[in-house]
């Protein structure tokens, strides 16, 4: 929601999409809002936020891997992708 704020898009949109494929139940999750400096993505305390602390994807990926699971960014469009074994 805040990405999608900071946008210049009135009409913010969210998706999310799940496929299972047997094995992996993978979760696609995109949104319209400004893009993300991958560099920075997952190092905890680093936010382009006004109000944020930069924990979020940080702890994201700790709770997914702890899951034995993955989490991968695709730039353009921006796509989020969870995949967690069954």
């Amino acid at each position: 929601i805040d990405a999608i704020e900071s946008s210049d898009d009135e009409s913010g949109e969210i998706s999310i999409k799940h496929s299972f494929d047997g094995a992996n139940h993978d979760f696609e999750i995109s949104d319209s809002g400004v893009g993300i400096d991958p560099k920075v993505i997952y190092e905890p305390f680093k936010t382009t936020k006004l109000k944020g602390n930069g924990l979020g994807l940080a702890l994201s990926i700790e709770i997914i891997n702890a899951h034995k699971g993955s989490l991968a960014l695709q730039k353009e469009p921006k796509i989020f992708t969870i995949s967690l074994p069954k």
